[in-house]
């Protein structure tokens, strides 16, 4: 089980509490997608605390580069994005994924895929509905 962190009562205060973790005393390296930079320090800040290493990309173009140059332990994406919505780049990155387990292991991908669309399908719905 993970250790426990507490985080600080004011969020602002989160990334100036969050010194760079070595590598060895990380958790993994995650990839913070956030347009807007008062947020996207936060949340870092936040990521740091929980011991990761944060890369960052504003918008959802510098986060498919971003993937196509890393692998990523962990992925915050913000689902308004100013060019590419977060939904697509989701989508776009199951795919990628998808194709990877394919390869690898066609028969666990069959039934992961198929189970991961319904859930996925159920939660665009719910997504476009809150935006009505």
């Amino acid at each position: 089980m993970p250790a426990s962190v507490t985080l600080p009562a004011d969020p602002v205060d989160a990334p100036s509490l969050a010194p760079e973790i070595p590598s060895e005393g990380r958790r993994g390296l995650a990839l913070l997608v956030e347009d807007d930079p008062p947020l996207r320090k936060l949340v870092a800040g936040y990521l740091k605390l929980l011991s990761f290493a944060v890369a960052e990309a504003a918008d959802g173009k510098k986060a498919m580069a971003a993937l196509a140059e890393q692998k990523y332990d962990l992925i915050c994406l913000d689902l308004m994005l100013p060019d590419i919505d977060g939904l697509e780049v989701c989508r776009r990155i199951r795919e990628h994924v998808k194709q990877a387990v394919e390869r690898e292991a066609p028969d666990l991908a069959e039934s992961l895929w198929q189970r991961d669309i319904e859930e996925s399908q159920q939660a665009a719905a719910e997504y476009a509905a809150d935006r009505d």
